[in-house]
């Protein structure tokens, strides 16, 4: 078939088809033909003009809606070439040409004399009502056919297969999907989309609250692996994002940012300025100094002894979460890490791998073990599955430099009772150690703990991530409803309480729909009842497409991670360290010193005497201890990470330099008995506050003034 091919209908086969309609009854094409003529059919034709050959129809197939695959074998009368073709229907007896196509230049068939020629058309019946026109094989058993029909894996629209077993098998297939989404209304009320918990490794205890959840050896377990560039040492999570669970393999994620183009195409980040202060000293000790001042700043926030805000940039980074369609059984990794990659090349390995985890309760010694299971998402109007796997990522988007956003103003330590109870220390020494949390704050000047309706500081920050289609894309959402006389019309997303269409290619959590729903409201929180989801739609084929409400709606999902800064010693390298391949020596001592830098786990170019001391190992899991490089010059020197830490090494004992500050949302922490826990709790503690203040005020009475000894 050629893709000129287009068979039209006859004017005596639509009057065959209109009287069948008529009638309660169907036409049933059971024969082709064809001939020599060639010529521009236009409508009124009843037969070929060169017939050669007519024989029945040996098989079809459904191909897509109102589109069949017709096959039939021809044994030549003569050897010729069809320049036409006819399609018969039997009209009660009658043969009618139903279709006819036929060109002056085009030759789509060669019949050889006493020879075997197999003819496969694809044929449209779209234009008839559906069902009004059926194929039949006249040399076929019906029901030898419906079966071949059946195992075609389609039926006609909104139809249904005609046997048990593959009618029971479509029903079976929906339901799976309905098990999914029902699954995912269980997580979804029992908390919001965040973390769910981390590997324990050896903790617990006989209290309830020393079962670590969120908070392991530190919160969400974030380590430091300074020597990759920008790469986050963060191990094993599960999460529960708009309730689909997620179970990560150890993450220590890249910070890179999504960029359009190719599937899941992203771009490297590129380090904050190093000051022109210290660039211009003359020696390398000088600059040491010089960068000295500049991050004393920073542990102090004192722009005062060097503005340090321009030279100290700001990333937000998240987990993301999506519907991959799969086909076969190969998975890839779709978190890019230089520690970790995903250790199971199919699905089934994957899955039979942690089953047998989850039943030793063993843990692999790299920690490269996820779970993301395959599923059928849905079931198409043509009974078609649609086979889908969860996938997620970790990203980071630079949001701006430290003058923009001043980290330590936009966010506030979440009291965490159980973990201060655990760890026997106080807020304080949380917030300076690893296992503090942080929440970014409604606005800098708004952190109160208060019921929100309005998009605050952190709708903000997430609208800069773009979705799975890359920054710079533009979708303007939008479905369609039903109106109060029942029929449908477009609704669109807006921006929250505006008039502007809302662009949904990047995250976002609250909107506008451009008419007022059946109670009258327009403004809304994304999710039925889920306060930390975020949603962007894409345009990928590769994400699956959800249907209803018009149909191909693909999108993704994601809760915000850590926001994370960046100073200049991520692109300092004063003593000129050459980045090369392969790298020599262990670093361990001056005579072993490695002979360069690489990306891959050796990014040592920061002078170690820039801080007071060697850099703390505080996690089993940190490679943060520095080690000897060989500079420009072929000298050995002593050389810290220039990569990520969750605290930067203390300058001249100022304040710990915190550079990552874990905000994701827990996920139980989002549940009613959490919330009717914590509001307990606020109550106890108010009357606490005012039995204090009437103690006091007793106190002045009986003392007859102010308590002066």
């Amino acid at each position: 078939m050629t893709a000129a091919f287009k068979p039209i209908f006859t004017q005596a086969g639509l009057s065959a088809a209109a009287r069948a309609q008529a009638g309660n009854r169907s036409l049933s094409i059971t024969h082709v033909a064809l001939g020599r003529g060639k010529y521009t059919p236009v409508g009124t034709e009843t037969a070929l003009r060169q017939e050669r050959d007519r024989v029945a129809i040996d098989r079809s197939a459904h191909v897509e809606e109102g589109t069949w695959q017709v096959l039939a074998r021809i044994s030549g009368s003569e050897t010729y070439f069809a320049n036409e073709v006819g399609f018969y229907a039997d009209d009660q007896g009658t043969p009618v040409l139903l279709l006819v196509y036929s060109s002056e230049d085009t030759t789509f068939a060669a019949v050889t004399e006493g020879q075997e020629t197999l003819i496969d058309l694809h044929l449209s019946l779209a234009q008839l009502p559906n069902g009004l026109v059926n194929i039949r094989m006249l040399d076929t058993d019906l029901m030898e056919q419906d079966v071949l029909d059946d195992l075609s894996g389609e039926h006609n629209l909104d139809g249904d297969f005609n046997f048990a077993l593959t009618r029971n098998l479509e029903h079976w297939q929906g339901q799976s999907a309905e098990a999914v989404e029902a699954a995912a209304d269980v997580y979804r009320s029992m908390g919001q989309s965040g973390i769910l918990m981390g590997r324990q490794y050896n903790l617990g205890g006989d209290a309830s609250y020393h079962r670590p959840s969120a908070v392991s050896f530190a919160a969400f377990g974030v380590h430091d692996h300074p020597n990759y560039p920008f790469m986050s040492g963060l191990p094993e999570l599960h999460a529960a994002v708009n309730g689909y669970r997620v179970n990560m393999r150890h993450v220590d994620y890249r910070w890179y940012r999504p960029v359009g183009g190719a599937y899941l195409a992203v771009d490297e980040p590129t380090p904050p300025a190093v000051p022109a202060s210290v660039t211009a000293q003359a020696t390398p000790e000088a600059q040491v100094d010089e960068m000295r001042e500049y991050l004393r700043a920073y542990a102090l926030k004192d722009p005062g002894i060097r503005d340090y805000r321009d030279h100290f940039d700001v990333y937000l980074s998240y987990l993301e979460v999506w519907f991959e369609e799969f086909k076969g059984d190969t998975l890839h990794d779709t978190a890019h890490s230089f520690r970790h990659q995903l250790d199971s090349d199919s699905l089934k390995e994957m899955i039979q791998k942690y089953i047998v985890l989850n039943a030793s309760g063993l843990k692999p010694r790299f920690e490269n073990s996820s779970f993301m299971p395959g599923l059928i998402r849905s079931v198409d109007r043509n009974g078609r599955p649609q086979f889908s796997i969860l996938r997620y990522r970790v990203g980071a988007v630079r949001v701006g430099s430290y003058r923009d956003y001043p980290v330590h103003e936009m966010v506030e330590q979440v009291d965490d009772p159980a973990t201060r109870m655990r760890k026997g220390q106080t807020d304080e020494e949380l917030a300076e150690g690893r296992l503090g949390r942080f929440r970014v704050k409604h606005s800098i000047a708004d952190g109160n703990l208060a019921e929100r309706t309005d998009p605050g500081q952190l709708d903000a920050l997430m609208s800069m991530i773009p979705g799975l289609d890359g920054d710079g894309a533009v979708i303007r959402e939008e479905y369609l409803d039903t109106h109060a006389h029942g029929g449908t019309f477009t609704q669109r997303l807006m921006k929250y309480k505006t008039s502007d269409q809302l662009n949904s290619a990047y995250y976002n959590r609250f909107y506008s729909y451009e008419h007022a729903g059946a109670a009258g409201r327009r403004n809304y929180r994304r999710g039925f009842n889920d306060p930390t989801l975020f949603v962007a739609t894409n345009t990928k084929t590769e994400v699956t497409a959800v249907p209803g409400m018009g149909g191909e709606h693909r999108l993704s999902w994601a809760v915000p991670l850590e926001l994370m800064v960046t100073g200049p010693i991520a692109g300092w390298n004063p003593y000129g360290v050459a980045e090369v391949q392969p790298i020599t020596g262990t670093g361990a001592t001056a005579g072993a010193a490695l002979n360069g830098v690489r990306q891959n786990g050796d990014w040592y170019m920061c002078p170690a005497s820039l801080f007071d001391g060697e850099t703390v190992v505080a996690d089993q899991a940190d490679t943060s201890k520095a080690k000897w490089v060989n500079d420009g010059t072929n000298t050995p020197r002593l050389m810290a990470g220039s990569g990520v830490y969750v605290f930067l090494p203390r300058i001249d004992n100022a304040a710990p330099m915190r550079m990552r500050y874990p905000i994701a949302p827990v996920h139980h922490e989002g549940s009613f008995t959490f919330g009717h826990a914590e509001a307990v709790r606020a109550e106890v503690n108010q009357a606490l506050a005012a039995m204090t203040l009437q103690i006091d005020e007793l106190k002045h009475t009986v003392h007859g003034g102010p308590d002066v000894g």
